[in-house]
């Protein structure tokens, strides 16, 4: 490069515009809190970071009309941190992240809405944004596409297999016309065309995000040729700390009593924190008897025949081990039907969904994570448990496969039933072993700081911005 070109291109870069201090981040979903999943709680977690570092992140999501008329701090699990925003006149600006919602219509039982268009108001104020970050890439993703401004760049992560997403899909039609439309929506027909429309969308982004080195892998399967940047998904590691439980509180009184009076009151927030033997003794578990936990969406997605199926096998081998299951979604009840089918009702414990505040406690009431789902991405759930000190039992899968260490934190099983029950076996029954693994699973979760995550989000915005500015 020549004196003269190296001088030219000091003095662009000199008068180029700069990227602002403080940037205005317009982070679009289709769902967003109460729903709860991987894709919610990252999101949210994202703009609380984005706020204390003195950004201004706005949600841009959808719910149905009904929903935005309810009293909106009701719906939330942490309203501090969030205001719902319907449009007002001469509203002055709310503290926290505003979350702005186009009305849409719920999309059966998934916690998903289907919306077309953004109303004016969202639309202004979509113009506004320095950065575009999409999170969903069908709904949200296309109206980011046709909306955004020259200069706004164009951010994806992508949360989602959804090669292997279908079954929501095929649940949509008619009973009457599966036969009929079967070859266009049979799940390898659905499975290809949906990872192709994500490769599309991925491929006109200006950065793409893979919340793990397997799933980059299965992007480019897709098609995407934009670069991936690979930057996991983070959790608020400070609500796993030792500190935080107080195990000498616990009396001896009348615990299951006391808890369940807390339980049935209300679902919005817990007194405090339920130790490992109040949560024993609501659930009538034995102090010592092994217990594996699920903590998560209850959905076909999850492979829950596997795992109880496994399960039943391992019972005959560990006849004191007991199941508990966190979490509720559409498949609750044909669950609830296979616990009985398979006669382990009696040492499977369904929990329910619980209040944030009430996971890392839970989650200590175990002895390790169970999970035989093959449908991850970058497992959240896999990542909390073992910042609360377990190792985590899961299949040899995209996402799985990228957290958990065979015989370092966790183990690796086949996704076969005959497979997973051998692994579940021998974790049941070595404790000393679950203990080894469940401290290296503690020093595994400090590389999953949600600081780090959203350092490096932070990182590739201003990246983008600048290529946009010079370009």
């Amino acid at each position: 490069m020549s004196w003269l070109s190296a001088s030219s291109t000091r003095l662009r870069l000199q008068s180029a515009p700069q990227i602002p201090e403080r940037l205005k981040i317009g982070l679009l979903s289709d769902t967003f809190l109460p729903v709860s999943n991987g894709v919610t709680h990252s999101v949210a977690a994202l703009a609380r970071l984005l706020v204390q570092r003195g950004h201004e992140p706005h949600i841009f999501t959808f719910a149905p009309t009904a929903e935005l008329r309810m009293a909106p701090e009701g719906l939330l699990d942490d309203p501090p941190h969030f205001w719902r925003v319907p449009p007002r006149e001469g509203e002055e600006t709310l503290s926290g992240v505003p979350i702005h919602y186009a009305t849409a219509l719920p999309i059966l039982e998934t916690g998903y809405f289907f919306g077309v268009r953004y109303p004016l108001w969202m639309r202004s104020l979509l113009e506004e944004m320095d950065v575009l970050h999409v999170h969903h890439p069908f709904i949200s993703g296309r109206l980011a596409r046709r909306l955004r401004l020259e200069t706004q760049p164009l951010v994806f992560t992508n949360h989602t297999r959804y090669d292997i997403y279908t079954h929501y899909f095929q649940q949509a039609v008619p009973r009457q016309m599966q036969s009929l439309t079967e070859p266009l929506t049979s799940p390898e027909t659905l499975g290809r065309r949906f990872a192709a429309r994500a490769a599309r969308f991925a491929n006109a982004c200006d950065a793409v995000i893979a919340p793990s080195a397997s799933m980059e892998s299965v992007m480019h399967d897709w098609g995407v040729r934009a670069p991936v940047h690979v930057v996991p998904n983070g959790i608020d590691l400070s609500r796993f700390e030792d500190s935080r439980f107080d195990e000498s509180s616990t009396r001896n009184g009348d615990l299951t009593t006391r808890a369940q009076s807390v339980l049935h009151t209300s679902q919005e927030e817990f007194p405090r924190p339920f130790s490992r033997q109040q949560w024993r003794a609501l659930w009538e578990i034995a102090a010592n008897a092994p217990v594996a936990i699920y903590v998560g969406r209850v959905a076909p997605e999850k492979n829950g025949r596997v795992l109880l199926e496994a399960f039943a096998r391992a019972l005959q081998k560990v006849p004191r081990a007991h199941l508990v299951i966190v979490g509720d979604g559409p498949s609750i009840e044909e669950w609830k039907d296979w616990t009985r089918e398979l006669e382990i009702e009696s040492r499977t414990v369904f929990a329910g969904a619980l209040p944030s505040l009430q996971i890392p406690a839970v989650l200590r009431a175990a002895d390790f994570f169970v999970s035989s789902s093959v449908s991850e991405v970058h497992p959240l759930t896999f990542i909390e448990a073992m910042a609360s000190g377990l190792p985590c039992v899961g299949t040899r899968s995209p996402g799985v496969q990228d957290t958990i260490v065979a015989g370092e934190n966790g183990w690796l099983a086949p996704p076969d039933v005959a497979g997973f029950a051998a692994v579940l076996i021998e974790a049941l029954r070595d404790e000393s072993e679950r203990k080894r693994r469940g401290a290296n699973a503690k020093k595994s979760s400090l590389e999953y700081s949600m600081q780090t995550n959203a350092t490096r989000v932070f990182e590739l915005y201003q990246n983008v911005l600048a290529a946009r500015i010079i370009g």
